[in-house]
Parts: C-alpha cells; structure tokens; sequence
C-alpha cells in the first residue's frame, strides 16, 4: 500500500492520541487503580495511578469505551496495512489494549508481588561485555580502569567457559494487580489487568450494581518459592537489570 508520509504520520499520531486519551479516561472514571511512585524526567519522584479497573453502569459510558476500542482496532489495522512489517498486529504500540468485559455482576481486586523474568543466552551475554571491554580499553586514561577491565576479563572467561549455557535474569519488586471476575453465570475467571485498563459492564438491565472488592494498601504476596531459590547467583560485573542464574541443562 503506497502512501505518503504525511498520511502515515497522521494516523500514527492518531493512534498515540486517542491511546492517551483512552487512559486518561479510564483513570478518571476508574473505580480502582494502583498507586506507584513515578520519576518524571527532571528525576523528581512523585505519586501516580496505573492499571484502572472501570466499572460502567450506564449505556453512555458503555457507548463511549465500545466506540474509542472500535477507533482503536480501526487506525491499528490501517497502520498495519500501510507498514505490516513496522506495525505487526502483536505490536507492543498495540498491545495490550483495553479489554472489555460484559455481564459482570462482581469482580476482587488483588495487589500480587511480581518478579519480572528473561531469558538470555551465553553468546549475547559475551558480546556485552565485549563490547564493555572494548570501551574500557580504548579510553586514553583505561590505566584508571584497570579493575573494571580485570572483572570484565573475569566475567568473559567464566561466560566463555559454557557458551552454549542458558540464563535467567530476575528482578523482583514489581507488582501485578489481578481482578477475578464473576460473571452473571456465575462464572469466575482470573484477569491479569493491564496499563491500558480493565472495563467492567453491567449485565443488561441488572438492577443491582457491579459488587468491587478492594485490596487493603498492603496486601503483596510473600514467600512463593521459585527453583532459583536453590540455584546459586552467577556474580558478573557487566551492569543488569537483576539477578543473574544459569538455567540447569535439560535430559536429552
């Protein structure tokens, strides 16, 4: 599809428009939403709202959250089309989206701890800190680097010694709010809630409203295990966003 830059950078501001206005809405009518403590760009810190939960009890905000996702699929599927490559539809610009939920007559909030997790390979681990290497030893002053260079070395045998090895690399600390709603069938199912907002409506002509339970300010999870509570932390230099551990090998 042959399009113009103006046209493609039109609806792509469209898109990060109307993204923004739909959290901002579903923040201001939120029944419940986390506060976090934010760091806004000049590095103050500052209390913030996040992962709405919305509870819609009339037809109008029904209309106006149906009509906004309807705006939402419409521009991501035409910016889809003008660049598939660019704009896949599992796009992270894209995802998640608001989720909508019908014929609830109830929904439990809960505040989990979370440990967010990635895997990283040996050879991607070994080109960072290559590349760290490289940045040390070519400063004009490196001799003031020479601890640096020498843990660097060090993590670069260990990592050399099993360059098929796998890792893992956890931070824990975060948070997950989680909804479980129960449906007019008395159905329940479990929702992980997302940035972009959870909307909850009322089955049709249901007299009574939507029942919210609210978690207390303090309610994160402690003490869940994980099998890298046995494995030992691999200790490198090379600056990460968490833990580090070597993933055992599986049986062949």
């Amino acid at each position: 599809m042959m399009v113009t830059n103006e046209v493609f950078s039109d609806t792509y501001n469209r898109f990060l428009k109307l993204k923004t206005e739909f959290k901002s809405y579903a923040l201001e009518h939120a029944r419940y939403s986390e506060t976090y403590e934010a760091v806004d760009e000049l590095g103050h810190r500052k209390l913030s709202k996040r992962r709405p939960i919305v509870v819609i009890d009339d037809n109008r905000k029904t209309r106006t959250v149906e009509r906004m996702l309807k705006e939402w699929h419409e521009i991501r599927d035409t910016l889809h089309e003008m660049s598939p490559e660019r704009f896949p539809l599992n796009s992270g610009i894209f995802n998640p989206e608001p989720l909508i939920l019908k014929d609830v007559i109830s929904v439990s909030i809960y505040l989990n701890g979370a440990t967010r997790s990635q895997q990283k390979k040996a050879s991607n681990l070994i080109q960072r800190v290559n590349v760290a290497l490289s940045r040390y030893k070519a400063k004009p002053e490196k001799a003031v680097y020479k601890e640096q260079i020498q843990a660097l070395e060090q993590d670069l045998a260990l990592l050399e010694s099993d360059p098929e090895a796998t890792y893992r690399l956890r931070a824990d600390g975060y948070t997950e709010v989680v909804a479980i709603v129960k449906f007019k069938d008395s159905m329940e199912e479990k929702f992980k809630v997302s940035e972009a907002g959870l909307f909850l409506v009322s089955p049709l002509n249901h007299r009574d409203p939507i029942f919210v339970r609210t978690p207390p300010e303090q309610s994160n999870k402690a003490g869940r295990r994980s099998i890298y509570d046995s494995i030992p932390e691999v200790k490198i230099s090379l600056p990460l966003a968490g833990k580090l551990y070597k993933e055992p090998k599986k049986n062949v």
